[in-house]
This record gives structure tokens, sequence and C-alpha cells, in this order.
């Protein structure tokens, strides 16, 4: 064997370890990627499930009914606003959850529901409709 087949062979070599690690690499980033992604929506989910919980029950109860719940500051570390978006009937209410990466997720509501939400305690009373403040 002489010295420049040996050279081809170890460049060849290298180009395809080269080409396998770049692979792997880009496997791995989009696999973590498409995880913190799904555990971002997880969290939106939970805390969405939460809001339709508090109010659900809040719909159940007479008038009079107030209750202190508390939301999150961040979500999977990521700060978030959160707007509740009055609708005339038939139109249904929204809570709009948008989050610092520009994220956005929307939670349709069967109640009427007026007032604000925000992060950390938030109080919920019920008239004739549920008022957040």
């Amino acid at each position: 064997m002489s010295r420049g087949q040996s050279a081809i062979e170890f460049v060849v070599l290298c180009s395809f370890m080269f080409l396998f690690f770049t692979i792997l690499f880009i496997y791995v980033q989009s696999t973590l990627v498409d995880y913190t992604r799904y555990t971002k929506q997880q969290g939106v989910e939970a805390m969405q499930n939460a809001i339709k919980k508090e109010l659900n029950l809040a719909d159940q109860m007479p008038a009079g009914y107030e209750r202190v719940f508390v939301l999150p500051p961040s979500i999977e570390g990521i700060p978030y606003t959160i707007t509740v978006q009055n609708e005339t009937p038939p139109l249904k209410d929204a809570i709009i959850v948008q989050l610092q990466d520009n994220t956005t997720a929307l939670l349709y509501v069967d109640q009427d529901v007026s007032g604000t939400l925000n992060t950390g305690t938030n109080k919920l009373r019920k008239t004739t409709s549920i008022i957040l403040n």
C-alpha cells in the first residue's frame, strides 16, 4: 500500500465520520426542539385546564360565590401575559395566553366572563356572570 493511498483512505474515513456526527447532531437537536415544544404545550394546556376548572366550578355555584386561585409566573420558564377577550353572543369569550416567545394559545369558555387575569393571585367572583380580577 502506498503512502498516497493511505492518505486518501484517511481523508475518506474522516469525511464519513464527520458526516455521521453531523447527522447525529442534527437528529439530537431536532429531538430537543420537539421535546421543548411538547413540554411548553403541556404547560399551557395544564394552565388552561386549571382556569377552565375554576370557571366551571364557579358556573355551578350560586351568585355570591368567590374564590382565589393562583396562576404560575411562567410556563416552562417562559414569562407570559394572559387576557380575557369578551365577545357578544353567539360568540364565545376567549382567554388568550401569549408567551414571551410569541406562542399564542386560545381557550374558548362557555361562561360569560369579564375582568382580567394576571400571573399570581386572581380573584373570581360570581354574580350573574363570572368576574375576574
